[in-house]
């Protein structure tokens, strides 16, 4: 059985984790932070699967690198994931028009910087 809530969300939170490397390259363990933030805390079982299917589907790019002895690996924007970001945010924007007053996409203020 279809369970709309869990879609809902997991496709918000690929929105938030294509929004947050923006910036530029994060971690998973900054990705994980950045959603806690958000009020949305992922647990890695979750995160790292979602992570793997969106590089996948060619909108992240990760790369390795040590930090204090630990590997991480880092994910940035691919311009794949930039148009579907935009094109999600233009799509929130549209839907959730008249029900919230919240700027929600690149025609309403919401940066979107270059990809790398």
């Amino acid at each position: 059985m279809v369970n709309l809530r869990r879609e809902m969300i997991q496709g918000l939170v690929r929105l938030r984790i294509l929004y947050a490397v923006t910036s530029g390259p994060m971690s998973g363990v900054e990705l994980s932070h950045n959603l806690a933030r958000a009020g949305h805390p992922v647990g890695p079982g979750t995160l790292y699967p979602l992570l793997h299917k969106m590089e996948k589907a060619g909108w992240l790019k990760s790369s390795g690198k040590t930090v204090k002895g630990k590997r991480r690996r880092y994910y940035r924007l691919t311009k794949k994931g930039q148009a579907q970001l935009q094109q999600a945010l233009a799509a929130v924007g549209q839907f959730l028009e008249g029900i919230v007053e919240l700027p929600l996409g690149p025609a309403d203020g919401v940066a979107i910087s270059s990809v790398q």
